[in-house]
């Protein structure tokens, strides 16, 4: 038995499915029920926009807001679509893609843990040869144990309430951020399972090319993301494909062994996958030219930060870095306490005491904040993003605390793709895991080239948020235990506790005074 293996026994495969499904179902609820308490505000962009939608017809109002507002074509499309129609329609829409964003999350996840773990290992036996060239697995029990989907449905509790607020449950926000995420994700279904031999189909995976040029016309994070992963991916088949009639392409492996490195050869990525990237490609450069409006750019810098135009490098480094630090501090700190645990877990288990502690202390600090404001003030609590920021923080504007706030923070962002890629040693797909953790800081980091770095405000966090979700649920596929649901169940529970009293500390400092 692996020594990383954390599983024991097998559950039952049927009722594991049935479990894992019925929390799909009551995430749907519950996210229907959220949306039904929204309505139409006039004090933010719903009652601009229902005030712009008078202008007749679909072209008009796509290209009113795409040469005022943003270049963001196909969420305007989709915001006439939700405006033109009653409250309802978004809101059956809002929960669908809740669950549609939850459903394809975990399958993913899934596919890559599954990558990554024989299931030789799993099950103590040489697989079934169904895809020569991967490790088989269809059917098995990891990708129904209901654990990774509750850690899916369970990240939205663990995320700031304004992140998944702002980027879920706002008309506007949900729009531009879940809709985009989760279309996102099916764009992205096809060429990942090509990735593992899982395409024998060769006509149906063609119909991920119109979600991919969907994400790369919506959001400037998710395209940039989704463009930079779907020509790795393109370049994975280039560069690398299993060698026919190899050992490791038959799918064996031996009980107890890591797994097989795969002898690999040159190959050619499948004719949809080349058509995805081209068409993703040109939607991102149409998507750039709308975005990158020179008029539209001085307008945002006059209404938001009027220094942004001639801050030195030096400045815009040092406020993209706080922002940073300040995001993991406040919007996602209860999402990577989670991701830390289970890290420390695994090096627990490969007795590595080192690692185990780093993360531990993570994980420590980010609980103990909730009590202690001081350990994540980072220099932006006083900055009121409603109104014209005219001087962005700077350097000397902060005490040694703060500045212990931000450099702590930032090394906790930036070591853990090092112990993610440390625990996960001897795994094939841990490369894949680093990679969607340094594109979370990436979608993050992006703020750095946009004067509206403060008034996009915490949904920007979302993306990163989305990606981290999907690293989540890989980690907590191996537990398989129902002990480990309930030990999860738990954790999780703690977390989100921790993330609400955080966010009422002030109502319940006044309660109890």
């Amino acid at each position: 038995m692996n020594s990383l293996s954390p599983f024991k026994r097998q559950p039952n495969s049927k009722t594991a499915g049935i479990l894992s499904r019925l929390l799909l179902v009551l995430f749907f609820t519950a996210a229907l029920l959220a949306c039904s308490l929204i309505q139409y505000s006039d004090g933010d962009d719903t009652f601009f926009l229902q005030t712009a939608l008078a202008r007749p017809g679909f072209f008009d109002f796509v290209a009113y807001l795409t040469g005022t507002m943003n270049g963001r074509i196909s969420t305007t499309a989709a915001l006439w679509l939700v405006f033109s129609g009653p409250i309802w329609l978004w809101r059956v829409l809002g929960a669908f893609f809740f669950a549609l964003f939850a459903a394809l999350a975990c399958k993913l996840a899934m596919l890559i843990a599954d990558a990554k773990t024989p299931r030789s290992i799993i099950y103590g036996h040489k697989p079934p040869i169904n895809n020569p060239g991967v490790f088989n697995h269809k059917p098995s029990t990891l990708n129904c144990f209901p654990l990774p989907q509750l850690a899916v449905c369970a990240a939205f509790l663990l995320v700031n309430v304004s992140v998944a607020g702002y980027a879920g449950l706002w008309i506007t926000g949900s729009v531009n951020y879940l809709w985009p995420a989760a279309v996102g994700l099916l764009a992205f279904w096809f060429p990942v399972r090509s990735l593992y031999g899982e395409t024998e189909n060769r006509v149906l995976p063609f119909a991920c090319i119109l979600p991919g040029v969907y994400v790369c016309l919506a959001q400037e994070q998710l395209a940039a993301v989704a463009l930079v992963f779907i020509i790795l991916i393109t370049l994975r088949h280039i560069k690398k494909t299993p060698a026919a009639g190899s050992e490791a392409a038959s799918g064996e492996t031996c009980r107890g062994q890591e797994p097989l490195t795969l002898r690999e050869k040159k190959g050619r990525p499948p004719l949809f996958l080349i058509a995805q990237c081209l068409c993703m490609l040109a939607s991102f450069a149409v998507f750039a030219v709308l975005t990158l409006n020179a008029s539209r750019s001085g307008k945002e810098i006059a209404q938001w930060l009027p220094e942004f135009a001639v801050m030195p490098f030096s400045r815009r480094v040092f406020i993209s870095l706080q922002w940073l630090a300040n995001g993991f501090a406040h919007h996602i700190k209860f999402l990577m306490a989670a991701i830390w645990t289970l890290l420390a877990l695994r090096f627990l288990r490969g007795k590595k005491a080192v690692f185990a502690a780093i993360c531990a202390v993570f994980t420590a600090v980010a609980v103990c904040s909730a009590f202690f404001p001081v350990l994540a003030d980072t220099g932006l609590n006083d900055l009121d993003i409603t109104k014209i920021v005219l001087h962005a923080p700077a350097p000397g504007d902060l005490d040694l605390f703060r500045w212990a706030a931000v450099v702590f923070w930032l090394v906790a962002a930036i070591a853990t793709p090092w112990l993610l890629f440390s625990a996960l040693k001897g795994e094939a797909g841990r490369e894949a895991i680093v990679l969607l953790y340094l594109a979370g800081l990436a979608a993050a980091a992006l703020m750095f080239f946009s004067p509206t770095i403060y008034a996009s405000g915490e949904r920007t966090f979302f993306v990163t948020g989305v990606l981290l979700t999907v690293v989540l649920a890989v980690l907590t596929a191996p537990y398989r235990r129902w002990k480990d649901l309930a030990l999860a169940c738990v954790g999780f529970v703690l977390l989100a506790a921790l993330q609400l009293f955080e966010n009422h500390a002030v109502i319940f400092a006044h309660i109890f005074s």
